[in-house]
């Protein structure tokens, strides 16, 4: 069989695959457990060589997130630092018009449409595939490589797998989750966005208050009116000007997007509270406490009460300089040659955030070409990922695997 047959067989395979798995709706909501328990099923059909080989441990109280352990070849080598690699089984829902059913896992025109394909059941099913594969050919790993799949990572995600690493005191050198993916520049040239950090995120509430009452009596500077004031000067004024990292790629600043607000639900009544919800994510370096002063200080001038609601900080920088990241960088290099790796910094945030203090280096990265009309449709509409892409994402997990036996 041809290399290019043998590939389009591959994707074919690895597509039907996938297909099935977005076939389970997964959306952690309440009631929706046995669709977890039934992705389990397929998950230990689809990947039968996985579960007979590898350890498996269920965590939570619906028993939705996995932990796979796949032993080293040799008591010596249990004992050395170990691989992490990570893809969360959930999936937000989906709404609005879709070409193609969101649970359909539809395959056409070269892809597999549906709710997951990108976000990220793909890389689920690659992580999965590479380890089966690598067992069935008879391969053992050089030191303990594990694999967690969260059930809850588009909710926030929780520390039950970091905590139980924790108290078996398991030493994590590398850890690979979901994150950038590999896009075309303007130049034409492949990049592949290594995240070694992602911001962290403040919610700020934003409130104005005064008297209120009815709207022909009210004198000027209401609540509403300041708290428009107050948002325009935000909107308008770099507030954390110097927080961009000149070693990171594109957007490493610290960001601010008001994305709620309220006031009066009648027209002729003037609030008594008009409120703002603020969405700030912070790069590395800046701290929840540097960033509520800063709008502390422009809420004052406005009259305007700024509180935190939630936060996250940011994460560490994992070293671009050491072994693990370089033992990213080879994997990519071997199944993408014309592709330039490039330490990028994540806006967003993924389950990473609670396993920094577990791995000693943490990288976020999806290893597909994805066009960027399809990086669009995560959590949009019309999800799909290319039956094409699939095989390169197994090979770069088989590669990172095999690598780190033979460093």
């Amino acid at each position: 069989m041809m290399e290019s047959d043998e590939r389009s067989r591959r994707a074919l395979t690895y597509a039907e695959k996938l297909s099935r798995m977005i076939r389970v709706r997964t959306v952690q909501e309440p009631g929706n457990a046995q669709s977890f328990e039934d992705f389990h099923a397929l998950l230990k059909e689809l990947f039968p060589a996985v579960f007979a080989h590898c350890e498996i441990k269920v965590f939570g109280n619906d028993g939705g997130s996995l932990l796979f352990r796949w032993r080293a070849a040799c008591a010596e080598g249990e004992g050395k630092p170990a691989l992490l690699l990570m893809s969360h089984q959930d999936v937000v829902d989906a709404e609005g018009p879709w070409t193609h059913e969101p649970f359909g896992g539809e395959i056409a025109e070269g892809r597999v449409w549906g709710r997951g394909a990108l976000d990220i059941k793909g890389n689920l099913l690659c992580i999965l595939q590479a380890v089966e594969e690598l067992i069935e050919a008879g391969f053992s790993p050089a030191t303990d490589v594990y694999v967690a799949s969260s059930d809850c990572e588009e909710i926030g995600g929780n520390d039950l797998v970091p905590d139980y690493l924790r108290a078996q005191q398991i030493d994590i050198d590398l850890l690979v989750d979901e994150g950038p993916c590999i896009i075309k520049g303007d130049d034409g040239v492949l990049a592949a966005q290594v995240a070694v950090a992602e911001k962290g995120q403040v919610i700020f509430k934003c409130s104005a208050f005064g008297p209120g009452g009815h709207a022909m009596s009210v004198k000027k500077n209401s609540p509403l009116v300041r708290l428009g004031a107050f948002m325009a000067e935000v909107d308008a004024a770099d507030l954390f000007e110097g927080d961009a990292r000149p070693d990171l790629f594109d957007k490493t600043g610290t960001t601010v997007a008001f994305t709620m607000a309220g006031a009066s639900n009648v027209p002729n009544v003037v609030p008594r509270e008009a409120w703002a919800i603020c969405d700030v994510r912070l790069a590395p370096g800046r701290t929840v406490e540097s960033a509520h002063h800063a709008m502390v200080e422009v809420g004052n001038r406005h009259d305007v009460e700024v509180t935190v609601s939630k936060s996250t900080p940011p994460s560490p920088v994992s070293d671009t300089s050491g072994l693990a990241y370089t033992q990213v960088t080879a994997a990519i290099s071997s199944v993408y040659p014309d592709v330039r790796p490039r330490a990028v910094l994540l806006s967003g945030g993924t389950d990473t955030k609670h396993f920094t203090d577990v791995a000693q280096c943490c990288i976020r990265f999806t290893p597909m070409v994805f066009t960027p009309e399809q990086t669009a449709t995560i959590h949009g509409i019309d999800e799909n990922i290319d039956c094409a892409a699939l095989p390169s994402g197994v090979d770069f997990f088989k590669t990172l695997i095999e690598h780190r036996s033979n460093r």
